[in-house]
């Protein structure tokens, strides 16, 4: 395989992976004219959220109240959420959060907290990424 052949395969690699980024509301942008030492840089608003009770319960809590006061998915300006549910991370763009929690009840929590239940078995119906994060956890 030439140079220029195994670039197009690296090229048309990084358009697939700057159009996911693009989906979960990231930026990602490409590195131009001589290669600077990285490929593509990525920026963009993530809301990580670790939900302790979702591996029991196999559900995750997507929270927009706490005592009555906006909080959560209400107030938030990520563009993508990761939430860490044991030592899987979910990766989830907020217009997919916000179409799925417009189909969810409205659940107040023994905490006071108010929100939506989504089962990890439905998050497995939506675009989504899911990584095994064990390896970097203490």
């Amino acid at each position: 395989m030439t140079f220029s052949q195994a670039k197009a395969i690296g090229d048309a690699g990084a358009v697939v992976l700057w159009r996911w980024f693009s989906t979960m509301g990231l930026f990602a942008e490409s590195a131009t004219g001589n290669w600077p030492g990285w490929d593509m840089a990525i920026r963009g608003l993530v809301e990580v959220k670790t939900d302790n009770q979702a591996e029991r319960t196999k559900n995750l809590f997507l929270e927009t109240h706490t005592h009555g006061t906006e909080s959560g998915f209400s107030v938030s300006k990520a563009t993508c959420w990761i939430y860490l549910v044991g030592r899987r991370a979910y990766f989830i763009s907020s217009n997919v959060l916000r179409e799925i929690m417009s189909r969810l009840p409205e659940i107040t929590n023994r905490e006071g907290k108010t929100g939506r239940l989504l089962a990890l078995a439905e998050l497995a119906k939506v675009p989504h990424v899911e990584a095994d994060v064990s390896g970097v956890m203490p």
